[in-house]
Formats: structure tokens, sequence, C-alpha cells
């Protein structure tokens, strides 16, 4: 008999939404608003059901709609790493450059 690993057939189904993202999805569709619309809506100061966020409120929704809109820059390694000197491409350049202006 088995031990451990998965099991056939066992788990949430591919693309099946549990019943809490399935409730925000519904609420969402019933305002016509959209989560990050609602975060910016409170981070600019707008009254929601009566409430005025604070400005914490108000910092911690910008903080939480950041990445609706601007996604974060990735890192780009830029090492060489190839058997090839630049040095000496460039200085032959140069040269080449030189005898040009020269000649």
């Amino acid at each position: 008999m088995p031990r451990g690993g998965p099991r056939q057939g066992s788990g949430r189904k591919r693309g099946q939404r549990t019943k809490d993202k399935q409730e925000i999805v519904e609420r969402a569709a019933a305002t016509g608003m959209l989560p990050h619309d609602l975060l910016c809506l409170i981070s600019q100061g707008h009254t929601i059901d009566g409430h005025v966020p604070t400005f914490a409120e108000r910092m911690a929704a910008a903080a939480q709609a950041a990445p609706f809109f601007a996604s974060k820059l990735a890192t780009i390694d830029n090492r060489h790493s190839g058997g090839i000197d630049l040095g000496i491409i460039l200085a032959s350049r140069l040269e080449g450059a030189r005898k040009r202006t020269d000649g």
C-alpha cells in the first residue's frame, strides 16, 4: 500500500474558485466596482458607506493598490561571462578610427 504523496483525483480542481473568491466576485459584479478601484477610492479619501478613511487607512489602501498599477522591476544580471576581452576590441576600433581621421 503506497504511503504519502498525491492521491488521484484529490484536492480542488484546477480553475475552480473557492467559496470565498466566488462571493467576492459576485459582490464586485453586483456593485460594478473591482477591488483595486475601491482601494483607489479609499486612498484618495472618498467616503465609503458613510466612513471617512483615516490617513493610516489611506496609506494602507495605497500600498495594497500599488501592485495593480505599477509592477516591480526585475533585476538584470549583466555580468560578462564570455571569453572576449572588450578592452582589446575597443582599442582596435579606436585605432581604426584614428587611422581613418589621420589618413
